[in-house]
């Protein structure tokens, strides 16, 4: 994926939660859609260039 489309999947990611119930299905179609728009305007080269996207989920310890 690229950058736009990597944002959007944790945009998602991070609102999802807080999404009702009932609209859950539709907001995940809704930003699958727009990643998937976004993913098709970045050109293969900047896919290869930025793909290593990393993401560190922490806990601080008890």
């Amino acid at each position: 994926m690229g950058p736009a489309a990597t944002a959007i999947q944790l945009w998602q990611d991070a609102t999802l939660p807080r999404v009702p119930k009932y609209c859950k299905r539709y907001f995940t179609w809704f930003t699958q859609r727009m990643m998937e728009r976004a993913d098709k305007k970045c050109s293969q080269d900047a896919r290869n260039r930025d793909a290593c996207v990393y993401v560190v989920v922490a806990q601080k310890p008890v």
